[in-house]
């Protein structure tokens, strides 16, 4: 019998997920780069569709991550994700022309 813990492979590859978040914000934060820019619009408040595509990244990169380790990812969503991570800005700027159009 080992008098250490079992540890979990899923909660080793969270904090690995979290510590490498936090060291690139770091480094970033170190070279002058504000982190706000990444959703801070141009026009200084907050874009939504910024915000939606890292939203979007973090729950279906999350997915991809779950569906490898239990051995079920197929090309199939592989190629689902893709067209959701590029997808998401896409249609933001489609509804926000549309949204412009209809101001007009």
């Amino acid at each position: 019998m080992s008098c250490l813990p079992a540890i979990s492979l899923r909660g080793v590859a969270i904090a690995c997920m979290a510590l490498a978040s936090v060291w690139a914000l770091w480094h970033l934060i170190r070279r002058g780069v504000d982190p706000s820019d990444l959703i801070v619009g141009d026009d200084g408040k907050a874009s939504w569709s910024k915000i939606a595509a890292i939203g979007t990244w973090l729950v279906v990169s999350w997915v991809v991550v779950v569906m490898a380790y239990a051995g079920k990812l197929s090309d199939a969503v592989l190629l689902g994700y893709a067209g959701i991570y590029c997808g998401t800005p896409v249609a933001f700027q489609l509804v926000n022309a549309v949204a412009k159009r209809g101001q007009q």
